[in-house]
């Protein structure tokens, strides 16, 4: 007999000499080894995810909606309303466009009435800014031979008689109009324009006896400057294409149109002089030119600002030429040279 024949002998003399329990507790012995050395050489297992509480996952949810709703309402609510005319953006001119701010402090309107409800509401002015902020002058940087800080002051110049002609209660209530005398250049003054009356060499807007505003002006349109010269003098030019929108509190005669709102469209040229120490505080008003929307007709041939009336003498029965009328009269872009509903 060979040696492994001998030893498988000897091992099966061995296990026959083992009884069963002595047998079930080596073999659970020699599991319990296997296990152990295989806890050892396995990776630990991985940790379970823990999972977001269901109202937590809720809450979440829902501030991803609200927040997707409120950043498409920002973007959408100043187009998407029909009819409504976006705020114009500026030009390009010679002296570049500043929309941070305006350039100068505006009249005080502390005699303006507010009411409870927006009187522009539904209208397109309901996104314009009040008339003390939106009209923004172009950045002052030196033109041609003038600084800076002359075309700065030119330009503060300008924008104090635009808010002023147009705003100030001083004017617009009391039609105290010696303040915008002092502001036009004298040569102007002794031409033969009027200086009073609905063709007045100053400008002026004028409610008619009796009115007053609903709530601040408003504004949009652009201002843009260029330099010019003459033989004798450096001009600043400037120029404006605002629409100004007036909400009045009406009158017991006064048409019921579903709006209490007259407009006004204007394009006016006013030459500004830096560099002469005599004009230098004033404005030549070269140009202007305007329509006017849902105005009485009687007091515009006296150079008033009213809501119409139900009798309105000088209204016409039927309006000449293509009038502008809804939105239109408030874009800065609808051409001036329109037919009109007055006689």
């Amino acid at each position: 007999m060979n040696r492994a024949g001998a030893r498988v002998d000897e091992d099966d003399r061995i296990l026959s000499e083992l009884h069963d329990p002595e047998w079930a507790k080596r073999v659970a012995a020699i599991e319990k080894e296997f296990r152990k050395a295989e806890r050892k050489r396995s990776p630990a297992p991985l940790a379970r995810p823990t999972r977001t509480p269901r109202r937590f996952r809720a809450a979440y949810i829902w501030t991803v909606v609200v927040i997707g709703v409120l950043a498409y309402a920002a973007i959408a609510k100043p187009w998407g309303v029909q009819g409504r005319i976006p705020v114009a953006n500026q030009p390009d001119p010679i002296v570049t466009v500043d929309q941070a701010a305006p350039t100068t402090s505006s009249p005080t309107t502390a005699a303006q009435t507010a009411v409870d409800e927006d009187p522009f509401a539904g209208s397109p002015a309901a996104l314009w800014p009040t008339a003390d902020k939106g009209v923004i002058m172009p950045t002052a940087t030196a033109v041609g031979p003038l600084s800076a800080a002359q075309v700065r002051h030119s330009l503060d110049v300008a924008h104090r008689y635009l808010l002023t002609a147009r705003t100030d209660p001083r004017v617009l209530t009391a039609h105290q109009t010696g303040l915008l005398r002092s502001m036009i250049v004298p040569a102007e003054l002794a031409t033969s324009a009027p200086v009073t009356g609905p063709n007045s060499v100053l400008r002026p807007t004028l409610l008619a006896p009796g009115f007053k505003l609903a709530a601040p002006i408003r504004v949009n349109g652009t201002v843009a400057a260029k330099y010019a010269s003459s033989s004798t003098r450096r001009v600043l030019v400037v120029t404006t294409n605002l629409v100004w929108a007036y909400a009045l509190v009406p009158q017991a005669d006064s048409l019921t149109t579903g709006d209490d709102i007259v407009v006004l469209h204007e394009k006016m040229t006013l030459d500004l002089y830096p560099s002469d120490p005599t004009w230098k505080d004033k404005v030549w008003i070269t140009d202007a030119d305007w329509y006017t929307a849902n105005i009485d007709c009687a007091y515009v041939k006296q150079g008033l600002l009213a809501l119409p009336r139900i009798d309105d003498p000088s209204r016409a029965p039927r309006p000449s030429g293509v009038v502008p009328t809804g939105s239109q009269v408030f874009d800065p872009k609808t051409p001036l040279d329109m037919g009109g509903s007055c006689l």
